[in-house]
Order: structure tokens, then C-alpha cells, then sequence
């Protein structure tokens, strides 16, 4: 059967929890427009070669991405042990930005004078304020809350009921751990790590992985050496 012309076929990059939880919620955007028709994942992990994930086969390793001429992609790369390669893979495949689809759960609250980059992904349940940049293929999961005019860099991972106050600004592939803070005004370096459940009071240099309430820095991230 042919696919209508509009339906984009959608692969995914990695074949791991993030990509298990899109995927997941690709549904619930079909049930309003019928946009996307996710046929698999790509992986460079061995043993996963030739396995399945949610019903949908591991169609081959990232450079295999030259096969998919007419799919779109979604970026679910990177977790908080790797996260500052998830747009340094993307960039030496030579991926155009504009074949990354913006996924956006029908769920989530976001404000029309909000932005977000291509290729950006949004869990169920997120809040986006007013006058907030979302970069391109940042990715804020499921009950994160972004308040008013927060930079979000390209790459940055938000997870899971993270609050982010007004006018913070978050590096290029930043990541904000499960249910932490961040009070308003500060900037969370490039690269750098907030571990989950911290309370984050002061600036946090880049590269740097803080912790605890109030989050202290604990070390540097894989990203000073990658």
C-alpha cells in the first residue's frame, strides 16, 4: 500500500529508552494530523543489530541514514552518562537540520510566543512559557517546567520534572536532571550536567556537573575530553 504523500516516514536515531518513549507518543500526534509513519531505528550498537524495539526492526548503523531518502529523523541520542554527543554524532553524519522532525506531544502547554528549533521534542505534560527559545533538537521531557524567557541551547536535554525558573539560559548540550531547579536568571554552561533532584542557586560553569541542595560542583563532564 502507498503512503500518502503528506505522512512522512520517521527514523529514528538510537535505538533506547528515549527513542521507546517518542515513539510512544507518535500515536497520540497522528491521532490529531496523521504527519508521521515511523518505520525503525538506526544504532551503531552491535548487539543490536537486526533486533526490534516496540515492533519496529534496528534497520542498520547511523551512517546507514543515506538509505532513508525521503524519511525524516528524531534525534534520541544521548543520556545523562553521554549527552554532549548527541549533536557531535548528528553534525559529522552531515544531517541536514531540516530533515529532523519537531515533535511536540498534544499534551503539552506551549505559549504562542515561545520557539522552538527543528528537529525539538516535547514530552506530554511540559510547560513552555512566554518569550522561551527552545534550540534546535533539544529535547524537554515529560512535566518539565520552563518559565518565561529561558534559553534552552541546542542539544540540551531536560528531563523529567525539572523546573527551569525565568531567564535562565542553558548551554549547548546542557542537560538538567530529573526533578531539579534552577532559579531564575542563572546560565547552566555548554556541557555541563545538573544532576537530578538538585537545587541549582548560582551560575554553573561549563563542562561542570553540580549536585545536591544547594547543587555544589562535584566534577566535569565527559565533554571536557570528547
Amino acid at each position: 500500500m502507498s503512503r500518502h504523500p503528506a505522512v512522512k516516514p520517521l527514523v529514528f536515531l538510537s535505538a533506547g529508552g528515549t527513542a521507546a518513549d517518542v515513539l510512544g507518543f507518535i500515536e497520540d500526534i497522528n491521532h490529531l494530523e496523521l504527519r508521521f509513519d515511523p518505520i525503525g531505528f538506526l544504532d551503531d550498537a552491535p548487539a543490536k543489530r537486526g533486533a526490534t524495539l516496540c515492533g519496529l526492526p534496528v534497520l542498520g548503523a547511523l551512517p546507514d541514514f543515506t538509505r532513508f531518502k525521503d524519511a525524516m529523523f528524531v534525534n534520541c541520542l544521548g543520556s545523562s552518562s553521554n549527552f554532549w554527543r548527541r549533536g557531535r554524532v548528528v553534525e559529522s553524519l552531515g544531517i541536514a537540520p531540516e530533515r529532523f522532525a519537531t515533535l511536540v506531544h498534544p499534551s503539552a502547554v506551549i505559549s504562542r510566543h515561545a520557539s522552538l528549533g527543528p528537529g525539538a521534542i516535547v514530552y506530554p505534560y511540559a510547560f513552555i512559557g512566554s518569550g522561551t527559545r527552545v534550540g534546535h533538537q533539544a529535547l524537554v521531557m515529560s512535566h518539565a517546567s520552563i518559565n518565561h524567557d529561558v534559553n534552552i541551547g541546542e542539544y540540551a536535554i531536560v528531563a523529567s520534572g525539572a523546573v527551569i525558573l525565568g531567564k535562565v539560559t542553558l548551554g549547548v548540550h546542557s542537560y538538567v536532571g530529573a526533578g531539579a531547579s534552577i532559579r531564575q536568571g542563572l546560565t547552566v554552561g555548554e556541557g555541563s550536567l545538573v544532576g537530578m533532584g538538585s537545587v541549582v542557586v548560582r551560575d554553573v560553569e561549563r563542562n561542570s556537573i553540580v549536585v545536591g541542595v544547594p547543587a555544589r560542583h562535584t566534577g566535569v563532564t565527559g565533554a571536557v575530553d570528547a
